[in-house]
């Protein structure tokens, strides 16, 4: 149950930071380029965090690749 919450939250984190760059129903979202150094790190942390809270979650399943 924790590690399941813990991807969760990671997983709905990033997706708030993601959220106003992308338009219900398109695929497009707004320019890497455009978006300033602060919030590409913020996105990059998100990322990281999400990537972690899973490989924990797998390993606590004992699927985690070797």
């Amino acid at each position: 149950p924790e590690a399941s919450k813990s991807v969760q939250d990671a997983h709905a984190a990033a997706m708030l930071l993601l959220e106003r760059h992308f338009s219900p129903g398109s695929a497009a979202g707004t320019p890497y380029s455009t978006i300033g150094i602060e919030e590409r790190r913020a996105m990059a942390n998100a990322s990281r965090r999400y990537r972690d809270a899973i490989t924990r979650a797998a390993e606590t399943l004992g699927i985690a690749p070797a």
